[in-house]
């Protein structure tokens, strides 16, 4: 899994992104503990905590709730509005609406 590439600290921020977005297209809460991680780092780039938090609501697993509404007031803007937007996919997913859209 792409999780461990995480725990190498590469030191492109480029790179950390577009691995936690992966991470959420795949759709795999086994990715939830390593994203939570990433965006619960307030060493970590913004972009990646933003990105960290996007895949949290594209996996579509509530236990992602309590991390992503801890970051809703976050001092970094794109962090606190990314952690929005995951918890109203979140919420959306849970609904009749979602239930009926065909892909």
């Amino acid at each position: 899994m792409l999780s461990p590439m995480f725990r190498l600290r590469h030191k492109s921020a480029l790179l950390r992104h577009e691995l936690a977005y992966v991470l959420g297209q795949m759709q795999n809460n086994v990715a939830l503990p390593t994203l939570i991680e990433r965006l619960s780092d307030l060493e970590e780039h913004i972009m990646v905590r933003h990105e960290a938090a996007e895949a949290m609501g594209a996996i579509d697993d509530h236990s992602a709730k309590p991390t992503l509404e801890r970051f809703l007031s976050d001092v970094n803007i794109e962090v606190a509005e990314s952690c929005e937007v995951a918890l109203d996919l979140l919420n959306w997913c849970r609904t009749a609406e979602w239930e009926d859209t065909s892909w």
